[in-house]
C-alpha cells in the first residue's frame, strides 16, 4: 500500500508543475491577445452592419465570376441605391453602355464596383485615422492584463529553471 502512495505522489510531482506552466502559458498569451485587440482601433458595430447591408448587392455582384449585364446591374445595384441619391449618383451607369457587346459591358460594370469599393475602403481608412484612441498606457485593463502576463512569464520561468537543474543533476550530477 505504501508503495501506492509513492507513485500517486510521484505522478502528482510531476504533472502539478506541468499544469500550473500551462496554465501559465495559457494567461500569457491570452492576456498579448488582448493587449492587442485593445490596440486595435474600434469601429462603429452599427456602422459596420449598415454598411455590409448597403452594399451587399455591389458584393454579390463583385464576387461573381459569371459576366455582368446591364439588365443584371439594373436589376441588383441600381435598384438597391434607389433610396441613396448621392450613390446612385456615383454608381450611375449610362444606359447606352446595354448597347455595347457582353465583354464590354461586364468591364464597365466591374469597373464601377472596384471604383465604389475603391471609394468605400479610402472613406473607411480616412474614418480610421481621424478617430483619435486614447493611448494603450491610460488604459487600465492594459495594467492588468500586463501584470498577467509578467506574473505567468516569472512563475513559468521559474518552473522550467526548477526542472532543467533537476533534469541537468539527474542526467549529468552523479558522473
Amino acid at each position: 500500500m505504501p508503495m501506492e502512495v509513492e507513485d500517486q505522489n510521484k505522478v502528482a510531482a510531476f504533472f502539478s508543475p506541468l499544469l500550473v506552466f500551462i496554465t501559465c502559458f495559457i494567461a500569457v498569451v491570452f492576456s498579448i491577445n488582448q493587449i492587442i485587440d485593445m490596440a486595435k482601433p474600434k469601429a462603429n458595430a452599427d456602422e459596420v452592419k449598415n454598411e455590409q447591408l448597403y452594399y451587399a448587392p455591389v458584393n454579390t455582384l463583385m464576387q461573381s465570376s459569371s459576366p455582368i449585364n446591364y439588365k443584371q446591374y439594373n436589376a441588383t445595384v441600381s435598384a438597391s441605391f434607389s433610396n441613396q441619391p448621392t450613390l446612385q449618383a456615383k454608381f450611375n451607369i449610362d444606359p447606352q453602355v446595354e448597347k455595347l457587346p457582353p465583354n464590354e459591358q461586364n468591364d464597365l460594370i466591374r469597373l464601377k464596383i472596384m471604383e465604389l469599393k475603391i471609394d468605400q475602403l479610402q472613406n473607411q481608412i480616412s474614418h480610421i485615422s481621424s478617430t483619435q484612441s486614447e493611448s494603450l498606457i491610460f488604459k487600465s485593463w492594459f495594467w492588468f492584463y500586463s501584470l498577467i502576463i509578467w506574473a505567468g512569464s516569472i512563475v513559468g520561468g521559474e518552473i522550467l529553471t526548477f526542472h532543467t537543474k533537476k533534469l541537468i543533476y539527474k542526467c549529468w550530477g552523479n558522473s
